[in-house]
């Protein structure tokens, strides 16, 4: 690729029609990679989405993420402290079960990500492998 400069230097040249004129079928793209990570959570940004006048500093703070620190979040391993026994043990035991959970986890979750569900453990057996039983209907969002 040709490199023509910034894609718009001015407010004239702000037009798709301007834009497709200077550039024709070979319209800039590369932004560089995203390997700029937040000073606050780590998340990987692209250099171009720093806060303004911090472009040239050595470390990042981007609002996108974590609003500069505002925002923290519980560790997503299932070492947390929030995770419900019965999903570390499927994340880590090495029975049928588990390997099967893992095996399945992306299919799961993609079954879910845009659904409402609600269940209650039931903890009425004493053995490990205690049931969920459904309190409610899984609702899916479809768009």
């Amino acid at each position: 690729m040709v490199n023509h400069g910034p894609a718009v230097r001015n407010e004239a040249e702000n037009s798709e029609t301007a834009i497709k004129a200077r550039f024709g079928a070979e319209l800039p793209y590369n932004i560089g990679a995203c390997d700029d990570p937040c000073s606050y959570c780590g998340a990987l940004h692209w250099k171009l989405e720093r806060q303004r006048g911090t472009f040239t500093a050595e470390t990042a703070v981007y609002a996108a993420c974590c609003q500069e620190g505002a925002v923290k979040l519980p560790s997503t391993t299932h070492e947390n402290e929030l995770t419900p026994e019965f999903l570390k043990r499927l994340l880590t035991d090495q029975d049928r079960a588990s390997k099967e959970f893992r095996h399945e986890i992306r299919r799961y979750n993609n079954s879910l990500s845009f659904a409402s569900t609600g269940t209650k453990q039931d903890v009425s057996r004493d053995d490990s492998q205690r049931r969920l039983e459904e309190r409610h209907s899984v609702r899916s969002i479809q768009f």
